[in-house]
C-alpha cells in the first residue's frame, strides 16, 4: 500500500483543483507526516512521506501478511523508532492497522506513543488492554485518559482492524474501521504536550505483540469521510463495501469490520429518521458516495458467527434491521453515470428466517428485483443468504426497498458490496436519449469510462 513522492505531489495538486471547482472530495495526502507501508522487505523502516524521517527497525520482523501483504510484526520488546514534528493541538491524526496476536500480554500491549523524548511522557499514546479494550492517553501537560467502552475494543485474536486516534482541538478519540466508537477525552489543544520522537508497536515499555501495517501519522484531524479513503486502499478502485452494525453495542456483540468493509455505524432512537454516511471512492462524483438507511428499527451487534463462516463474522454478525412489517431502504446518491452490481448480505444470529422482497428505483425507473429473499439464521449456519443485481446510475439517487419484517423476523442488512459493471454508459445515455450529446463530447458529469480503474 505504498505511494511514491511523486504519486503524493500529483494526487495533492488533482485535490487542489477539484477543491477549486467546488467539489467535496476525500484527502489523504494533505499534512501527512510520515507514512511507513511497511511494503519493502528491504528497507521496511522508509518513510513514504517524502519528509524522509526513515524509521529504526530494533527486533521487529518483515512478514507477507495474507490479507494485507506486507507488514512488521512485533514481540516482546520490538519497535520501530522515528522521529516525529511537533503535533499540532488543533488537529492531529494517528492511523494505521493492527492485528493483535493470541501470544498477547494479558496487561497492556502498546501500539504508538510520540513522546518528547522520555518514553513515558505520552504526549499522543495507543495501546490495548488485556481485555481487547483500546485505550490511550493525551498530555495537556496533565494526563488525560482515554475511558473504555464496550464498543472501542479489538475484534479478537488473529483479526485486523483499522484504527485511528484523532485529535481535534477539542477530543482526542478513537475510531474503529472507519466509525467513532464515542470512546474520547477532552484536552486543551493549547498545552498539548511536546512530540518529538515517535514509537510504533510500544508505548513506554508496553510492547504490541502481532502486526502492525501502513503506519501514518497527520498534522491534522482527518474527517470520518478521509478514513474511509485509507480503508478503501485495500479495495479496487471501482469497489465500495459497507458493513452496518450498532454505534453502542447494542445486542452485545463482537465489533469489527473485514478489512475493505467500512463500517456505518448508528444506533435507533427519536422517531429513527434517515442515517447517511459519506464514503470515499472512484464511483462517486467529486470522489465521494452518500450511502443513506431509512425504514429501520434496530442497529445492532449480535453474538459471533461460528464454523464455516466464522471468518465473516465481522460482516456478519452485526446489521441494520428492520422488525415489523414494512420497507426499509438504501439509498446510494453521487454515483457517476455508469452500470454496478450490488451484492447484500442478510443473515441474524438471532431472528433470522423470514424473507422479504426488493425493489429498485434507478436511472431506468421502478422495478421488483426479487421475492421472497431468505434471511438466514444460527451463530453456526449451513448458508449464508445474500442477494446480487445489476441497476443504472445516471445523476439521479438509486433508492433500493427491502419490504418485509413481519411478525418480529428480522429484515436483517449486514452491508453491501457495490461494484462498476465494466460496460460503457452509453448504454444509460441511450436509454435517457442522450446519446447523440455523447458522441458530441458533452459530459456534465463523471462516467464509468473516467472513473479511476
Amino acid at each position: 500500500m505504498s505511494i511514491t513522492h511523486k504519486t503524493l505531489t500529483l494526487l495533492a495538486a488533482a485535490l487542489g483543483l477539484l477543491a477549486m471547482r467546488g467539489i467535496a472530495t476525500a484527502d489523504i495526502i494533505s499534512d501527512l507526516e510520515n507514512y511507513y507501508s511497511f511494503d519493502n522487505p528491504a528497507d521496511a523502516g522508509h518513510d513514504d512521506s517524502g519528509s524522509s524521517r526513515d524509521g529504526t527497525v530494533s527486533g521487529a520482523t518483515w512478514v507477507h501478511d495474507p490479507v494485507l501483504g506486507g507488514a512488521m510484526e512485533f514481540d516482546a520488546s520490538d519497535v520501530v523508532t522515528a522521529s516525529v514534528p511537533q503535533l499540532p493541538g488543533g488537529g492531529f491524526t494517528v492511523s494505521f492497522w493492527a492485528l493483535r496476536n493470541s501470544t498477547h500480554s494479558a496487561g497492556n500491549d502498546g501500539l504508538f506513543v510520540a513522546h518528547d523524548g522520555n518514553i513515558n511522557n505520552k504526549s499522543v499514546a495507543g495501546w490495548v488492554a488485556g481485555n481487547d479494550s483500546l485505550w490511550g492517553r493525551v498530555r495537556d501537560p496533565g494526563d488525560q485518559n482515554l475511558p473504555t467502552n464496550a464498543y472501542a475494543r479489538m475484534p479478537g485474536d488473529g483479526l485486523w482492524t483499522h484504527v485511528v486516534y484523532r485529535g481535534d482541538g477539542t477530543y482526542y478519540e478513537v475510531l474503529l474501521d472507519g466509525a467513532p466508537t464515542g470512546n474520547r477525552v477532552a484536552y486543551n489543544a493549547a498545552t498539548l504536550g511536546t512530540t518529538n520522537s515517535l514509537m510504533i508497536g510500544r508505548q513506554g515499555s508496553e510492547s504490541w505483540r502481532g502486526r502492525i501495517d501502513d503506519f501514518r501519522v497527520y498534522s491534522r484531524a482527518l474527517t470520518d469521510t478521509d478514513v474511509s479513503e485509507l480503508i478503501q486502499l485495500v479495495n479496487p478502485a471501482r469497489t465500495l463495501k459497507v458493513d452496518f452494525g450498532s454505534s453502542i453495542n447494542n445486542g452485545g456483540g463482537p465489533n469489527a469490520a473485514i478489512p475493505g468493509f467500512i463500517a456505518f455505524e448508528d444506533a435507533e432512537g427519536s422517531g429513527n429518521p434517515d442515517k447517511t454516511r459519506t464514503f470515499a471512492t472512484a464511483m462517486g462524483i467529486g470522489g465521494t458516495v452518500d450511502v443513506t438507511v431509512g425504514g429501520y428499527t434496530h442497529f445492532r451487534d449480535y453474538a459471533a458467527v461460528t464454523g464455516t463462516f466464522a471468518d465473516e463474522s465481522p460482516l456478519l454478525s452485526d446489521m441494520v434491521l428492520r422488525n415489523a412489517d414494512g420497507t426499509m431502504t438504501l439509498t446510494l446518491e453521487d454515483l457517476v453515470t455508469c452500470n454496478y452490481e450490488i451484492t447484500m448480505f442478510h443473515h441474524s444470529t438471532h431472528f433470522g428466517g423470514g424473507s422479504f422482497d426488493i425493489n429498485v428505483t434507478d436511472a431506468l425507473g421502478f422495478r421488483s428485483v426479487a421475492t421472497d429473499v431468505p434471511v438466514s439464521a444460527g451463530t453456526n449456519p449451513a448458508s449464508i443468504s445474500s442477494f446480487s443485481f445489476v441497476f443504472s446510475a445516471a445523476g439521479s439517487p438509486v433508492t433500493i426497498e427491502l419490504l418485509g419484517g413481519s411478525g418480529g423476523q428480522h429484515l436483517a442488512l449486514n452491508g453491501f458490496e457495490l461494484t462498476m459493471v465494466p460496460e460503457p454508459s452509453s448504454f444509460i445515455l441511450l436509454a435517457f436519449g442522450l446519446l447523440g450529446l455523447a458522441l458530441g463530447g458533452w459530459r456534465r458529469k463523471r462516467t464509468c469510462a473516467e472513473a479511476p480503474a
